[in-house]
């Protein structure tokens, strides 16, 4: 399930685990998602990170399902970051 919303200019997508992959917990992995929103002068739309690496808009929707896919915590952290 995908809840889009809208909140001061970001688009915000929120993704609810579906029982099916949450039914195997023995996959367990450490790393921390981090999505970093990174606002640069000149530039119209900020960058996207996801745990430091550059990725489209565009790939942001189709990217979350599958980095989630084998986590057994789906939880991502948003960091904004102003230069």
């Amino acid at each position: 399930m995908v809840n889009r919303g809208h909140f001061e200019g970001i688009h915000v997508v929120q993704y609810a685990p579906s029982q099916e992959a949450n039914s195997d917990n023995r996959i367990k992995t450490k790393r921390t998602i981090v999505i970093q929103i990174v606002w640069v002068p000149g530039q119209q739309n900020p960058m996207l990170k996801i745990n430091q690496e550059n990725v489209p808009w565009d790939d942001l929707e189709p990217a979350l399902p599958r980095i989630f896919l084998s986590r057994a915590e789906k939880v991502a952290y948003v960091k904004a970051i102003m230069n």
